[in-house]
């Protein structure tokens, strides 16, 4: 996206991967003038959150993670990139700590790989970034299913969802949406023609 961000090994390092979402999500905040607030779950670094703040100042976004080393990295790429005044950082385990709120638009990037997929990660990976961040249960879904039991009552009237997704995962995650209730799923590839991102209303 054009931006410099800062990172350590309780982050993972951002991937052109999740410029496709960011792209998107940007993409819909313009299109949709009466959307206001975002969130951003399991937000990292904060690559998420802190593009759509540049790329569409009018919007308030709410910015949560489970762990304090990226809350720390993220605050700090925040202010660096002077959009502290429009991100809420918050510690939470995805919606824990958020009761009451909803949103116009949410945006996660989840962990989605399968447990036994991090013993074959590279070295590069595997020394560097946090496996916790990597570690989608034995199926690499468990997190969707979490988001998708509970998000509905963060949303707005008329507002989605959009996630990352495993280039394989596109089938399975869309049927764990719409079993959760919504009624749309579309999968967007990325450049290099593998599904990549979800959206779902």
């Amino acid at each position: 996206m054009g931006h410099r961000f800062s990172v350590d090994p309780s982050v993972l390092i951002p991937r052109p991967e999740t410029e496709l979402l960011a792209e998107k999500a940007i993409d819909y905040l313009h299109a949709n003038g009466s959307a206001k607030t975002v969130l951003d779950l399991c937000t990292g670094s904060g690559v998420l959150a802190i593009s759509l703040a540049i790329a569409c100042p009018r919007v308030k976004i709410t910015a949560s993670d489970i762990s304090h080393g990226a809350i720390a990295i993220a605050v700090q790429n925040a202010a660096a990139l002077d959009v502290s005044d429009r991100i809420a950082f918050v510690l939470s385990n995805l919606f824990s700590l958020l009761p009451g709120r909803s949103f116009d638009l949410i945006v996660t990037n989840p962990p989605y790989l399968k447990t036994v997929e991090l013993m074959d990660l590279s070295r590069v990976i595997a020394d560097h970034e946090p496996l916790s961040a990597l570690d989608g249960g034995p199926d690499g879904l468990d997190f969707y299913r979490r988001i998708a039991v509970r998000v509905r009552s963060f949303m707005s009237p008329g507002a989605c969802l959009m996630a990352e997704i495993g280039a394989n995962q596109a089938e399975e995650v869309s049927a764990i949406f719409i079993g959760a209730g919504f009624t749309s799923a579309e999968i967007s590839k990325d450049l290099n023609g593998l599904d990549r991102v979800l959206t779902v209303f």
